[in-house]
């Protein structure tokens, strides 16, 4: 099994994993992307990157609040908060850099809503 929100899922598929387990915000354009794999529509080997790879750069940044935050703009939770000390928050930067990404995606979203800011 593979992890890391599916980070090196091509590297592991290529190096015999069964399976990935990623967070959870945007699971329905990982089951696109692991379908793709196990029917060889495209071959790990030589994909450059995959479909998601800014969205999982941004989340390496900033973690939970952009995790929450696709959860939120996606309609699965309401609010976004977080509590305790020394968290990370997105500023207006992020969340514009955040839209854009969403917006790159969005076909790729099977769960409605597919975007909302």
């Amino acid at each position: 099994m593979g992890g890391m929100a599916g980070r090196y899922l091509f590297n592991e598929v290529r190096r015999g994993a069964c399976g990935t387990m990623p967070a959870c915000e945007v699971t329905d354009v990982d089951v696109q992307i692991w379908n793709a794999l196990e029917t060889r529509r495209f071959c790990p080997g030589a994909a450059p990157s995959q479909p998601i790879d800014a969205l999982l750069n941004i989340e390496a940044m900033y973690g939970a609040a952009v995790y929450k935050e696709v959860l939120r703009r996606r309609g699965v939770i309401a609010c976004a908060a977080m509590r305790g000390p020394g968290l990370v928050t997105l500023d207006g930067f992020d969340e514009q850099e955040l839209d854009a990404i969403l917006q790159d995606i969005s076909e790729l979203f099977t769960l409605a809503p597919a975007y909302a800011h």
